[in-house]
């Protein structure tokens, strides 16, 4: 009996190396033999299957200008990268994050909420050559290698050696480790593949660490999206990176003529969506507006907004009680009901209560469930509705203990959504980008007060051209202003 368990150690560390040595590749990038389990045709496969998703998710930004210029600096780009054997696919998303990030294979996305915060196409093509550089040093493509080899390895191990009952939490935390610190280093080699690409095609080095610059910026106003940098190194660390690189790059090359392209970005950039756009909508007070799909709900006084993935988030100031709205994609134009079942099947949740309601003019269903979570047993109250063929609930929650009470809160929300009419909808139309060219004695305080009326708001219009808002313009120049789409020119 003890032979046996002394020698299943010894298979299971056998099983262990030969999974390492099952196969090995060059990396495009380091040139160096690397563990990967995963051929190109897979990793290209991954991103194809997943491309529909991420399209879905955020929607595809439907400007063909926009789109054939993202695609023609990417093309750039891909001629001096360290990888040609698989095809590029750029998209920009209609998403108002400021980000950009690549699937396995080739697929690289940026955001219109991105494109709005650059301010030349070196900028552009130092985003852009990050991304790129995800895909060349097959970072997604060794976390996938690394997940593969690890539920290999645990399952082996529970099959030869079940007395190891916590093997695969040790596995995860080991994983987890190696992760965390190549997510670091991956972040940090992509920003150096950025600098190099981009400045190989021609664009000045500089531009890497002026938009991590920006983004710093960004960080510290208001309404802040967080995307690009959630996951990355911080910010100082990144641009002292950048600047030293750029330095080099600039000694190696005495004399070269880098570009910046600023005014020609800034042309193809004129008429972008700025901000949420008219499909997400806008707050005036505690009331949300949505122009496009002409609805209209209220949040009551004093309740707090955080952070979330849906459209909209707000928590009672002292009690466990929230609201949020979700959109629901749809693949075919259904009721309200239907969209309940579909929706709570999908959660795995039983209804407890529902019924249809016309509530201001819109068909809904209104719908209560009970859920366990990690503060006790709460109710669910949700309001189904659909507008144009898309999905929307507005779900709230309270603890069970509380709900009598939270009741009287949900059927205020509830009962203010209401269908807004062409001309209130007309009220709530989205941003764009407008290029003004700066005349003599403008000042950003001036510009805030012509178009905003409203002095205060320099520092966005400094925001989203990366620069202070005490800087003294030069006549000629041309700077970006968010502008109310069909709103009164200012002289662009």
């Amino acid at each position: 009996m003890r032979k046996t368990v002394a020698k299943k150690p010894l298979l299971l560390l056998a099983v262990i190396a030969s999974l390492v040595s099952l196969q090995c590749a060059i990396n495009p990038v380091t040139k160096q033999y690397e563990f990967m389990l995963i051929s190109t045709e897979q990793e290209v496969a991954y991103g194809r299957e997943a491309d529909p998703e991420i399209t879905e998710k955020y929607g595809y930004y439907d400007d063909k200008k926009i789109q054939d210029y993202i695609n023609r600096v990417g093309e750039k780009l891909v001629s001096v990268c360290d990888r040609k054997d698989i095809a590029y696919h750029f998209t920009v998303v209609d998403s108002p994050e400021i980000n950009a990030f690549a699937l396995p294979g080739g697929y690289v996305y940026v955001t219109r909420g991105i494109l709005s915060q650059i301010n030349s196409e070196a900028e552009l093509a130092s985003v852009m050559g990050h991304e790129i550089g995800h895909v060349t040093a097959r970072h997604s493509a060794r976390q996938i290698s690394s997940s593969m080899s690890y539920q290999t390895v645990a399952s082996v191990a529970s099959m030869i050696y079940p007395q190891i009952q916590q093997w695969s939490q040790i596995m995860d935390t080991i994983f987890m480790g190696i992760e965390n610190g190549y997510g670091r280093s991956y972040e940090l080699q992509a920003d150096d593949l950025g600098i190099k690409y981009s400045s190989n095609a021609g664009y000045n080095p500089t531009a890497s660490a002026s938009f991590l610059q920006h983004l710093e910026m960004n960080e510290k106003g208001e309404n802040v999206l967080h995307g690009l940098m959630s996951t990355h190194p911080e910010t100082v660390e990144r641009v002292e990176k950048a600047k030293a690189e750029a330095e080099l790059i600039l000694k190696q090359n005495p004399g070269k003529q880098f570009i910046d392209n600023r005014d020609f970005y800034l042309t193809q950039a004129d008429g972008l969506v700025y901000g949420p756009g008219e499909k997400n909508g806008v707050f005036d007070g505690n009331t949300y507006n949505n122009g496009f799909y002409r609805f209209s709900v209220s949040i009551p006084e004093g309740w707090k907004k955080f952070a979330s993935r849906y459209v909209f988030a707000f928590k009672h100031p002292e009690r466990e009680m929230y609201a949020t709205l979700q959109r629901i994609n749809l693949r075919s134009n259904i009721t309200a009901e239907q969209l309940a079942q579909k929706w709570e099947n999908n959660k795995k949740l039983k209804r407890i209560y529902g019924k249809s309601l016309t509530t201001g003019s819109i068909n809904t269903f209104r719908a209560l469930y009970s859920a366990n979570t990690s503060k006790g047993k709460v109710t669910l109250d949700v309001m189904f509705f659909v507008r144009q063929g898309k999905g929307f609930a507005i779900l709230t929650s309270a603890l069970d203990s509380e709900y009598r009470q939270g009741s009287i809160y949900f059927n205020n929300i509830f009962n203010s959504l209401r269908e807004l009419s062409e001309k209130e909808a007309s009220l709530f139309g989205s941003r764009t980008i407008r290029i003004y060219t700066v005349k003599s004695g403008d000042t950003v305080q001036s510009l805030a007060e012509s178009y905003f009326r409203d002095k205060t708001k320099d520092e966005e219009i400094a925001l989203i051209n990366g620069f202070d808002k005490n800087r003294k313009l030069t006549a000629g120049e041309k700077i970006k202003i968010p502008m109310l789409k069909g709103g009164t020119s200012i002289g662009f």
